[in-house]
């Protein structure tokens, strides 16, 4: 058995030749993929058309410049562009290759004998399910470019990020309906796709490869979570705008996701982060200083990063957030004044804050060194999902510090603090709900204590055993 790249010469009519028989044309020919099984050739047709010494069979490679002089100056654009051609074409030599391999592959996994022409019915039944996928295609591109339907940015577009990532939803979807060689069209979308997908992600995707070849993973509970949120939200906006009636109940698919525990600062941590010694490293210092802004007005790293004198006015930071378009309102305090203080430098035009510029990955990096010098190391409980299993382990708080957990860290210490999480929600243009669930961590020990005797107005420190 054997898939290799082979060159077929053209077969023309001879108009002298009353039989009608086709006689070969030397001029040029095809690249096909041929597949040998049992001694029985099968190819399958690449569309690219060469001329027969254009094509090495040994080296399997295709060899547009053959012929040329190199050193000749008139032919150094014609070269360019042959190889431009040449390297397009071995792409998509190497892909179709590449697809005939994993089919064959499925039918072993499958136990069914990958004959030739069971590896040709694969490849014709992919190309009718693209056929059929052209509808459903055509309904989620509508869908991507549809406003919002609903929740707070209801009849707003779609930023770009989230429709890459809802074309890649499409993609692992649409690789899920390859895999198992099943139509795609809206009559297969049932209770059972459900179950079988949400398995299929969980469990079975790290037995198969893409078209490239590389070896697909499972998906955590949370990946598999998103993947059906939004494949919902397709679903019920074909519902409600194209009267197709599923015949299921929508709310069944159930976009399961992992509660992870809130992790930020506390105000004893950030203090520690504030006094801890870095007269050697100006990187660092600086680092900190944009933490402390950071985690004292609470905004998206992406708003951070561009805050201008524009923004402040009087001691409040005003200006439309990059990622929802929201108004954020805030309020400086003392920390975060100080910091604007510094870096507010005076030019030819007046003043300018120029806050320090880095980029979010190397941010995030720096902050993980930062919290190891500061001995940010209180113990955080993570919970990660490999290969279908949970599996708990403690790590040091200060290798979980993010431009995430900045946003965090304000959240929680101005509501224990005693400012309403709506007020919150107004400041950072984030919804309650979302506050709630992703960014509000749980209240320390000594806060609850304190609030408790607040509120039964006792400050007696009580023994049960003296």
């Amino acid at each position: 058995m054997s898939v290799k790249i082979a060159y077929l010469p053209r077969r023309v009519k001879d108009p002298n030749d009353k039989t009608g028989k086709k006689k070969i044309d030397c001029s040029d020919g095809f690249i096909y993929i041929r597949y040998i099984y049992k001694s029985v050739p099968t190819y399958f047709g690449t569309g690219i058309e060469v001329r027969p010494d254009q094509f090495n069979y040994n080296k399997q490679k295709l060899n547009y410049l053959k012929g040329l002089r190199k050193d000749l100056k008139r032919n150094k654009d014609m070269i360019e562009d042959l190889q431009a051609m040449q390297d397009n074409d071995m792409f998509l030599i190497d892909a179709k290759m590449t697809k005939v391999k994993r089919l064959i592959s499925d039918l072993k996994r499958e136990k069914i004998e990958p004959t030739g022409n069971a590896v040709k019915r694969r490849v014709q039944g992919k190309v009718e399910t693209e056929q059929i996928n052209q509808k459903v295609h055509e309904l989620w591109k509508e869908y991507i470019k549809s406003p919002i339907p609903s929740g707070k940015y209801k009849g707003k577009r779609r930023t770009e990020s989230t429709i890459k990532q809802i074309w890649a939803v499409y993609n692992n979807m649409v690789q899920y309906f390859q895999i198992k060689n099943i139509p795609l069209k809206l009559e297969s979308f049932d209770r059972q796709f459900y179950d079988n997908y949400t398995y299929f992600m969980e469990y079975d995707r790290a037995k198969y490869k893409d078209e490239q070849d590389n070896k697909l993973v499972n998906m955590d509970v949370a990946t598999r979570g998103n993947q059906i949120a939004k494949i919902k939200a397709f679903l019920k906006w074909v519902e409600k705008n194209k009267g197709y009636k599923f015949d299921f109940d929508l709310s069944d698919l159930i976009a399961t996701r992992n509660d992870k525990k809130v992790v930020y600062l506390s105000e004893k941590e950030l203090t520690k982060l504030a006094e801890c010694d870095l007269s050697d490293s100006e990187r660092l210092t600086r680092v900190r200083d944009l933490f402390i802004l950071h985690c004292r007005i609470g905004l998206r790293y992406s708003d951070l990063s561009r805050l201008g004198t524009e923004h402040i006015n009087g001691d409040t930071i005003e200006l439309k957030t990059q990622k929802a378009g929201t108004s954020a309102f805030v309020p400086l305090v003392a920390d975060a004044f100080t910091v604007i203080q510094k870096y507010t430098k005076l030019t030819d035009v007046g003043h300018v804050l120029e806050l320090p510029k880095i980029s979010e990955q190397k941010y995030n990096d720096y902050l993980k060194e930062l919290g190891g010098l500061a001995e940010i190391n209180q113990l955080v409980e993570e919970v990660r999902e490999i290969k279908g299993n949970k599996v708990y382990s403690k790590i040091p708080k200060h290798k979980l510090l993010s431009s995430h957990k900045a946003v965090s860290t304000f959240i929680t210490l101005s509501a224990q603090r005693g400012i309403p999480v709506k007020t919150i929600s107004q400041i950072t243009g984030k919804s309650v709900a979302v506050i709630n669930k992703h960014y509000l961590g749980e209240t320390d020990k000594e806060t609850i204590v304190k609030q408790m005797k607040e509120g039964y107005n006792e400050d007696k420190n009580l023994k049960v055993v003296d």
